[in-house]
């Protein structure tokens, strides 16, 4: 009798992995979303913050259809699974600033995003990338 006890005991251990296992999986999956840019219609600039191997560049417009552009191509980006890559100097930060005077900041390095100290695989920057807001600042 205590054979039949143990058997069943480690199928519930299984079955108990097992499902926790897909619930996992079916969490990372939901992860896969898309960057939602908050109270879009009150940005009234967007700056940018390079780093580069020589220090940090800066751009910034107030210009409103080059906002609408980055504020469509955040929307656009989608965010992928978890990854453990990151660069030293490579990141490219987007600084949206609202009309109450609070700030919305997207961090980028190459094709990865970062958000709350981890960094995502994304799909769709390039046409971020590819927007061209004049110069401001160089800084070291």
């Amino acid at each position: 009798m205590k054979k039949y006890i143990y058997i069943f005991l480690i199928i519930l251990v299984l079955i108990a992995v097992i499902l926790v296992g897909y619930l996992n999986k079916s969490k990372q999956n939901n992860d896969s979303k898309k960057i939602k840019v908050q109270n879009s219609e009150e940005v009234i600039s967007v700056r940018v913050r390079e780093e580069t191997e020589g220090g940090y560049v800066y751009y910034k417009t107030e210009d409103k259809e080059l906002i609408e552009k980055v504020i469509n191509a955040l929307d656009n980006i989608k965010i992928e699974e978890k990854t453990d890559i990151s660069f030293s100097d490579n990141r490219k930060t987007y600084i949206l600033e609202l009309a109450d005077g609070t700030t919305q900041e997207y961090n980028f390095q190459g094709s990865y995003y970062c958000k709350d100290k981890i960094n995502y695989k994304i799909s769709n920057y390039k046409e971020l990338n590819k927007i061209e807001i004049r110069i401001l600042k160089s800084k070291k």
